[in-house]
């Protein structure tokens, strides 16, 4: 593929550039990270691109702030226009490569002048530059819009231009400003710097035009030392095609690397209760979008500025037991209103002076008055309000704090790092409020660590000595309504803390229609423990390991619809994790939750298909059961513990006989039966009781278990026949109403084929009627007994058979939910 000029170009200028960086100037001795970026840069625009089969001409690195990303770049531009021999051509008009510097503030721009020219005095004259006398007023133009048009035709001559991204902007879509012909193109250029170029040229508006204006017309390099947005996407997916960084230094590789200052973390976490306060978790989620009015209310009722203050008065640096009042402060206001305020609130307590506010309202010789004095040393605190978050170097702040929530990441990375300038042996103290419940960020999480020191390094001492040994970690004074962490165990905590708890925020709010295992257990009024390890729990691991698979669902497969717990199938919409408000109103934690129309599901699922049969004479309760055993109370409290054990593993395990304590129990003669107010009660047959009684009395002689069952367990055995009356009565326990069981028994002894032999059965005979249709035929037992009556009164009644029970049952639920669907279709 042919190249165009621009390719060879490319290619030309990074030849030059690479013999350049052989030669060294020993700018960045023993800075491996420049070393690193300067090197990347060099070879990054000699590959191809493998979509275009040409040479690369745009990409960006990033680099945590006071790395030095300026110098990288001033010997970038010296580099391209060196040539192999070492000859120096900037000043060169024919040959020299011009270069477009862009920031987005005044600030930024004076800094990058600054740093190419040499700091300027206050006379007017500059200290030395890093780069000799390689920059100069005759090559290097500082744009300013209020400039007169001679002023600014000057300033777009010379071959270095540095101007803000809104300059930038109006040059490259007009024609003319203040009729000054175009000049600011890329065919114009050698390469366009970008600075902080994730903040104003990300915009839909600047983004176009310098699409427009400079993409694939020059080389364009962008720096930032924050490309991640809070979407996930960076700086590459909106401006530079979705590439990633040319290169990438992260905080802790530069403080490892002992480039820029090491720093701790300090953070103070309220304890509000949010009810009372009168405040609403929702309400601060989105804190970008709020008002200032809201704002401001949200950080009085919190009291975060009280606390701040506090924390500065009566604490000391954790590594070097110095006092956080005498450090130079940096921080940052919500609004203007609640910087003047916080400002105040400094002024009083620590004296007049202390403190100083400074915002983009102010008149700019205001400004300029309060840096100099702050720059000095004069005023100990600054307060700011959406000026100095970027790009702002004071190698002495030593304290940077925070009063409220944030959800923008380069937002704050960008104000932090204002005090993480190498100086040397300083630790940065960055300190960070949290407010459990809102959703917003923790600078130590997003710096890599709560605490940032390297090995090996040497710690400055409250009293002027040094040492590899931090100084001993003091006691943190109690602040009223907020706890501290500061102590490296204590950070470990907060960020698994934090780190669960950004989990638990995406997740929904928990509402009255789901229920926890504390909330299920007392609907069904159910023991919690049991609840938990049969079903809540397996649920729960079902639910986890089903969400899973549904992550590697491929296009053939579908997720999973429904889950299944002791074969019961439960819908997977019915169940999820929610989030579960603590007593305070704060997001506690996540729960795993289940729909309250699966509650049913789930007592079947821990019992089986339950019958309703507690009211026959032949089951025995845990009570009833100790008065015939002869026994403690303790040995039947285990002797119930260990079959209700076995009743649930027999139940998956489909087993017929189980063992307890070397007796053997028939499967069928014990289980979980309903009680009249619907709780499940585990009973006992009389065909158990055997078993039960050996159980509990293993040193008892065969005769003597023989005699004690002729004595105790033939009884219960004898009444097998009970009356419409007791019938009803039993089955009426889940629900049903008696007097519809009485008509539909009634109605069976009526029956127009069987109902003249039924009327013909005599006290003591019994018959066998076959009943149902289908698949619910089934032979009915019915005999006519002599019960007692009153006292020297006899009567007759029709009994059924106890064994025909669970028919009769059965078929009345089943007649009833037909019944149901009739008048369903009727109405």
């Amino acid at each position: 593929m042919a190249l165009t000029e621009l390719d060879r170009n490319v290619r030309t200028q990074n030849l030059r550039y690479k013999a350049h960086l052989r030669r060294g100037d020993g700018l960045f001795a023993g800075r491996l990270s420049q070393q690193e970026i300067r090197n990347g840069l060099g070879e990054y625009f000699q590959e191809t691109d493998p979509e275009t089969g040409k040479p690369y001409t745009a990409g960006y690195f990033v680099a945590p702030p006071r790395l030095g990303k300026t110098i990288i770049m001033g010997d970038y531009i010296i580099g391209i226009n060196t040539t192999p021999k070492g000859e120096y051509v900037l000043n060169d008009s024919a040959r020299r490569k011009r270069v477009l510097i862009c920031a987005p503030t005044n600030q930024l721009v004076e800094q990058w002048s600054d740093r190419l020219l040499g700091k300027k005095k206050e006379d007017g004259t500059r200290e030395p530059s890093l780069f000799g006398d390689r920059f100069t007023e005759e090559n290097v133009g500082v744009y300013n819009a209020k400039m007169s048009q001679a002023q600014k035709m000057e300033v777009l001559k010379k071959p270095v231009i540095i101007m803000t991204d809104d300059s930038v902007r109006n040059l490259a879509q007009n024609e003319e400003e203040d009729g000054i012909p175009v000049v600011i193109k890329g065919e114009n250029l050698d390469t366009v710097i970008i600075d902080e170029t994730d903040a104003r040229v990300r915009g839909d508006a600047h983004r176009k035009v310098f699409q427009d204006a400079f993409f694939d017309k020059c080389k364009i390099i962008g720096m930032t030392a924050t490309d991640l947005y809070r979407s996930g996407k960076t700086i590459g997916d909106y401006l530079y095609d979705g590439k990633k960084p040319i290169a990438m230094i992260t905080q802790q590789e530069a403080i490892d690397r002992k480039e820029i200052a090491p720093n701790t973390t300090i953070t103070y976490e309220s304890e509000v209760d949010w009810v009372k306060a009168g405040l609403t978790v929702e309400d601060y989620n989105h804190w970008d979008t709020l008002s200032d009015v809201e704002k401001e209310r949200f950080i009085k009722q919190t009291g975060s500025d009280t606390a701040a203050i506090e924390i500065l008065a009566k604490g000391v640096h954790p590594q070097t037991g110095k006092k956080l009042s005498e450090m130079k402060q940096l921080w940052k206001g919500e609004t203007i209103a609640h910087s003047k305020y916080f400002a105040q609130m400094l002024n009083e307590r620590f004296g007049e002076h202390y403190a100083a506010v400074v915002h983009g309202g102010m008149p700019e010789d205001e400004i300029t008055d309060i840096m100099k004095k702050y720059a000095k040393g004069e005023i100990k605190a600054l307060v700011q309000c959406k000026l100095l978050g970027r790009g702002y170097d004071d190698e002495d702040i030593e304290f940077t704090g925070q009063l409220a929530p944030s959800q923008s990441p380069n937002d704050l990375i960008q104000f932090y790092t204002r005090a993480d300038t190498r100086k040397g042996n300083k630790i940065a103290v960055h300190l960070t409020p949290r407010f459990p419940g809102i959703n917003h960020l923790n600078i130590g999480e997003l710096l890599g660590g709560q605490i940032m020191i390297p090995p090996g390094w040497e710690f400055d001492h409250s009293d002027g000595t040094t040492s590899p040994e931090p100084a001993e970690v003091q006691p943190w004074p109690d602040i009223n309504g907020f706890n501290i962490y500061y102590t490296t165990e204590q950070t470990e905590q907060l960020a698994q803390k934090i780190s669960h708890e950004r989990i638990v925020g995406e997740l929904p709010r928990k509402t009255d229609k789901v229920f926890d295992l504390a909330e299920m257990a007392a609907k069904l009024n159910i023991s919690p423990k049991l609840l938990k390890q049969r079903v809540y729990d397996p649920l729960e691991a079902a639910y986890r390991d089903s969400t899973e698979r549904d992550k590697m669902v491929t296009a053939q497969a579908r997720e999973e619809k429904q889950l299944y717990i002791n074969g019961w199938r439960i819908p997977k919409r019915d169940l999820g994790f929610y989030q579960v408000s603590g007593s305070n109103g704060t997001l506690a934690q996540e729960q795993f939750c289940i729909s309250e129309n699966q509650l049913t599901v789930c007592k079947r699922a821990l019992y089986g298909q339950m019958t309703h049969q507690l009211a026959r004479p032949e089951l025995l309760t845990k009570q009833m059961a100790a008065a015939r055993l002869s026994t403690t109370a303790e040995n039947v409290d285990r002797l119930w513990s260990d079959l209700q054990e076995k009743f649930f593993e027999a139940k998956s395990t489909y087993t017929n006989i189980i063992e307890i304590g070397g007796q053997e129990f028939a499967n069928k003669d014990f289980g979980f039966f309903m009680d009249p107010a619907g709780t499940p009660e585990l009973c006992i047959t009389p065909d158990a009781l055997k078993s039960a009684y050996a159980y509990c009395h293993p040193e008892a002689a065969p005769d003597a278990i023989a005699r004690w069952e002729e004595q105790t367990i033939k009884p219960l055995k004898t009444t097998e026949w009970f009356t419409v009356d007791d019938v009803a009565k039993d089955l009426a326990l889940h629900g049903n109403e008696p007097q519809q069981l009485r008509d539909y028994l009634e109605k069976i002894t009526q029956n127009r084929i069987y109902g003249a032999q039924i009327k013909k059965l005599r006290p003591g005979e019994e018959m066998t009627i076959p009943v149902g249709t289908g698949h619910n035929k089934y032979d009915l037992h019915i005999a006519k007994k002599t019960l007692p009556g009153a006292p020297g009164n006899k009567r007759d009644q029709l009994c059924f058979h106890r064994d025909d029970f669970a028919w009769i049952e059965e078929t009345l639920g089943l007649e009833s939910r037909e019944a149901a669907r009739s008048g369903r279709r009727r109405a």
